[in-house]
């Protein structure tokens, strides 16, 4: 695990430094794979930094598979679509356009 210091430092006058980062550890469940491994989410500031196994899941015991442990990696990779997109033209052409989240669910 990752040292928390930063998470309970205090100045030299004893108080907590004005812009301390905030460091959550969140249990939850991997759906990188099909595999439902138990894991611990490391978020600093908002943001997914860490992804280890949980030692406390019963299915998985804190061991995760390579995509488990590049999960971090996968949200955040600058080629992940957020938005919805339809083909525009023929398939295999690679032409895409984005549509709105109520025109793809309206596709649906």
């Amino acid at each position: 695990m990752d040292n928390l210091d930063d998470v309970t430092a205090t100045a030299p006058d004893g108080a907590a430094p004005a812009a301390a980062p905030v460091r959550t550890i969140l249990k939850s469940v991997c759906r990188s794979c099909h595999g439902g491994c138990g894991v611990l989410l490391h978020v600093k500031d908002g943001r997914l930094v860490k992804v280890e196994g949980d030692r406390d899941s019963p299915l998985s015991h804190g061991r995760l598979c390579p995509i488990g442990t590049v999960t971090a990696d996968i949200v955040y990779h600058p080629d992940r679509l957020t938005y919805p997109m339809r083909r525009n033209g023929p398939r295999g052409r690679g032409r895409w356009e984005r549509i709105s989240w109520d025109a793809a669910l309206d596709l649906v």
